[in-house]
């Protein structure tokens, strides 16, 4: 559950324009569809003006336009059948490929190789995003990152 008492909605919207290129539609490296769009949801007037604003910034650092998408999240209620589950291939993807991915747990993993976000911690923006956060535990997103 996410808690901004413990990382600002502004920090992680950073942080997820710089792990990602928000300036493909609907897709993500070879990965192509609707389902691999960019997208934020929020709940709140205040968080989506908090998403506008990380958008806008993540906009003027890349220099494109930025095509994520921000929309209403309509808490539970998904009657209009937006959203639903993985194709089962997807479900417990990790474990099924002799992979872990419980908390704690203290691997990268593989199947990013070279390009995945945890590898993307000599990015020297995101080492600079690091290092503005204040929580007690700045490791709360993976364990194995040092800063």
């Amino acid at each position: 559950t996410f808690d901004p008492g413990r990382l600002p909605l502004s920090w992680l919207l950073d942080y997820f324009f710089l792990i990602h290129d928000p300036t493909t539609a609907n897709r993500q490296g070879n990965d192509v569809g609707t389902q691999y769009r960019s997208a934020i949801w929020y709940s709140s007037s205040e968080d989506e003006s908090v998403a506008r604003e990380a958008l806008r910034r993540a906009e003027e650092r890349i220099g494109r336009r930025v095509v994520t998408q921000i929309g209403w999240l309509s808490h539970v209620d998904d009657s209009a059948g937006n959203f639903w589950s993985a194709e089962e291939y997807h479900q417990q993807y990790l474990q099924k490929g002799g992979q872990d991915a419980s908390k704690g747990q203290m691997f990268p993993i593989r199947c990013y190789g070279n390009r995945g976000p945890w590898k993307k911690m000599d990015n020297p923006e995101i080492a600079a995003l690091f290092s503005t956060l204040s929580a007690p535990n700045p490791t709360v997103l993976r364990p194995h990152v040092e800063l």
